[in-house]
């Protein structure tokens, strides 16, 4: 599985149902890389395309089962794998990625 892959499922997981473009902002892709990312967990049984009933324009992705079997297994190893690169980190550096994270996620207010 690719990261970008892991980032959509994850997504999926934690928010619900999305628009493919609500994804592709969570995630940060492309609009030209989307597609093909949904495509491959699609082929692989992850997610599935759904019609927006409000708007048939839109396509809306579900986690399947086995996707979501996928992401809960996953996602340990990823939060594991976190912390220990988190470790390497001195007290000052931990405290500009929190800043960082915190300004590129609009929570900051200047």
């Amino acid at each position: 599985m690719t990261l970008s892959q892991f980032a959509v499922l994850e997504a999926l997981y934690s928010k619900g149902d999305l628009t493919v473009g609500e994804v592709r902002e969570k995630i940060l892709s492309s609009v030209g890389t989307i597609p093909v990312i949904v495509n491959n967990l699609v082929g692989r049984g992850y997610v599935e395309r759904l019609a927006d009933q409000k708007d048939k324009r839109l396509c809306i992705l579900h986690l399947t089962e086995e996707g979501r079997s996928v992401i809960q297994q996953a996602a340990p190893k990823n939060r594991e794998m976190i912390r220990e690169k988190m470790k390497e980190l001195t007290a000052e550096e931990k405290k500009q990625l929190l800043f960082l994270l915190k300004k590129l996620g609009g929570i900051l207010h200047e």
